[in-house]
């Protein structure tokens, strides 16, 4: 079982939100942690309380589960630890994220880590004994007490939780490793924002640039003259690379643990291992990379477009966010939180009360001071509301960014207000499906207000690329590096990134001896393995849920708006894949997933004014035909 301080709504990660630009109106808002706790002893009583109720579950594993009220009562002991964490671990976390170096919080950490322990130890019982109950049992106990049938999707999770349950000697083993998974986070979390590096580059036109963590992947929406794009993006990644070794170190360790754990439990991978606690499919995953490689010439044509629009000689990383309209970088938040709930329009008005919600109850921290990190996350406290929290400072790219944490934090309002705790906190699958469609909805409402049909159709093609091509790409680098082993080594991690961006990108990039240490800059490789597969698959569950919500047949979008809105309400009362199948995103049928890169290939054709061409053979088929190469140089 997870420890303590992961069974609380996590921090989930967002892209990053990373800009500049002139703010005229409102100024973006914090948030007041006040409200939860208004000093430190009350959220020491609050962590005695969860104490006791720990103290209160392990007390039951004396206890024999004779009939269902049995079973029930554990259930709501369980259930009460996790409530009352979800709100003490939950505060602390917003403190630790919002502030690195909140000395308060930092000294209520160990107390928390202390809890978690004692959890660890309190509760394997649990499974224990639910793999153990017979599975006519449980059917029969959940006929006799309806109560029961709330936990179905859950009882049915924990009991197939893993091919081979562990022994008590392993579970102290996998405690361990748990540990190691924490300390690793906190490593990475030091490197990446409270000693990352800070840079500064001479502008062509004259005066500096200071480069930071919030600032650092922005260089398109903020430099226009592509020999700062370049001269910034150098500065910053050979900063991170005179760190590529410790960074490398580190994805080892999360490579053995990943190897260790998924061996310890029977997974045939750590993939496996990772994707089955949401029951999604590796064939799935297959797909996704399949089509994001088979993508790959019709992401070159729409590069080669690109390039020449935008009459660059070369054209690099750093160019393919550069927006071809002139995406606005002054936008004010009172015209922002306008933009929003306007392309939130399709998804109804009772969707849209909870999204001004967000703007009217302090959901919302979007101010960038130091300490605070760089990546823009969604978090639901329980019995207060979520909190969702990006750098704003005024760029289009910024509406993007808010837009996908506001999907999180609305979701999470609608699932715990209209489901039972015990099922209200949505899958990562689903609740990046929901993200990506507010994302989709946005590049839609912006392309009606565009004046030309280049910028309409980039918009558009921008978010394929940023949420379905580089999830991929970081998806397929991160399975080839664990199936590399934890002796690579950071050449062989920078060989491998620089192929990936290669021929995802259908070898339309100029590649610079730099771009080997872009992997640096996903933190999920290092804190949430795995997790990028889940961005590209709800990318496409999301496309396919617009895609219906605008349709222009009679009742359609109505149904589809229906639909939507039954998923937000699910929480996690089914397996995700069988939540976004109802939802009309069947993720098991691959052509889902092939309809991004058809449609990347009609993007391309708008853009270079011809007609699409045919689709070939990908890159990854390509890399496969020649073994991986070297890096660029």
């Amino acid at each position: 079982m997870r420890a303590l301080s992961r069974l609380g709504p996590p921090l989930c990660a967002g892209l990053l939100v990373l800009l500049a630009g002139a703010l005229d109106a409102a100024e973006p808002p914090r948030v007041d942690l006040t409200e939860l706790f208004a000093d430190r002893a009350a959220w020491a009583q609050a962590a005695a309380e969860l104490e006791a109720a720990i103290t209160r579950f392990a007390s039951l594993r004396e206890s024999e589960w004779r009939d269902a009220d049995a079973l029930l009562e554990a259930l709501a002991a369980k259930d009460e630890v996790h409530r009352r964490a979800a709100v003490v671990d939950g505060y602390l976390g917003l403190r630790q994220a919002l502030d690195r170096d909140d000395a308060e919080a930092a000294a209520l950490r160990p107390r928390m880590d202390e809890l978690s322990a004692l959890w660890e130890r309190s509760s394997a019982w649990f499974d224990e004994r639910l793999r153990a109950t017979p599975g006519a049992k449980l059917k029969s106990w959940r006929a006799e007490r309806p109560e029961l049938a709330v936990y179905g999707w859950l009882l049915e999770r924990a009991r197939a939780e893993a091919p081979r349950p562990p022994s008590a000697r392993e579970r102290e083993l996998l405690a361990l490793a748990e540990e190691e998974r924490r300390t690793l986070r906190e490593v990475y979390s030091a490197l990446a924002v409270r000693e990352a590096p800070r840079v500064s580059v001479e502008l062509a036109a004259g005066g500096r640039l200071e480069i930071t963590p919030a600032g650092a992947r922005n260089f398109g929406a903020e430099l226009a003259d592509p020999r700062d794009r370049r001269a910034a993006q150098r500065a910053w990644l050979e900063a991170l690379g005179e760190r590529s070794a410790t960074y490398a170190a580190l994805l080892g360790g999360v490579v053995r643990r990943e190897a260790f754990e998924a061996r310890q439990l029977g997974w045939p991978s750590p993939l496996a291992a990772r994707l089955a606690d949401e029951r999604i499919p590796p064939a799935a995953v297959d797909a996704l990379l399949a089509a994001a490689g088979a993508a790959g010439p019709a992401v070159g044509r729409y590069h080669a477009a690109r390039r020449a629009r935008l009459g660059l000689e070369r054209y690099g990383t750093r160019d393919v966010r550069v927006p071809l309209g002139g995406a606005r970088a002054d936008w004010s938040w009172d015209e922002a939180r306008g933009a929003l709930l306007e392309a939130a329009a399709p998804l109804g008005e009772e969707y849209l009360a909870y999204l001004r919600r967000a703007f009217e109850e302090g959901w919302i921290d979007a101010v960038e001071r130091p300490g605070k990190n760089p990546f823009g996350f969604s978090t639901f406290v329980y019995g207060d509301h979520p909190y969702a929290s990006v750098v704003f400072r005024g760029a289009t790219v910024d509406l993007f960014r808010l837009a996908h944490e506001l999907g999180h934090a609305v979701h999470h309002q609608i699932a715990y207000e209209r489901r039972p705790f015990a099922v209200a906190r949505p899958s990562t699958l689903v609740g990046e499906a929901v993200a990506a469609v507010h994302e989709l909805l946005l590049a839609r409402h912006l392309a009606a207000d565009a004046a030309q049909a280049a910028t309409v159709a980039d918009l558009e093609g921008q978010t394929i690329l940023r949420l379905f091509v580089a999830t991929a790409l970081d998806a397929d680098f991160e399975r080839a590096a664990h199936e590399g082993g934890a002796e690579l080594g950071a050449a062989r991690l920078g060989e491998l990134y620089v192929e990936r961006l290669r021929d995802f990108h259908g070898g339309a990039l100029d590649l610079e001896p730099w771009d080997r240490f872009g992997w640096m800059e996903t933190p999920h490789f290092l804190r949430d393995p795995f997790y990028m597969p889940r961005y590209g698959l709800a990318f496409a569950a999301g496309a396919a849920i617009v895609e219906q919500l605008e349709s222009s047949e009679p009742g359609r979008g109505e149904a589809a708006r229906h639909r939507f809105f039954e998923l937000l309400a699910a929480g996690a009362e089914a397996a995700p894949i069988e939540l976004l199948a109802r939802a009309g995103a069947d993720l098991e049928r691959p052509e889902s997933i092939a309809a991004i890169a058809r449609r990347l290939e009609r993007i391309a054709a708008e853009l270079a004014g011809g007609s699409p061409g045919p689709e070939t053979a990908g890159g990854l088929e390509r890399r496969r035909d020649r073994g991986e190469g070297g890096a660029a140089r």
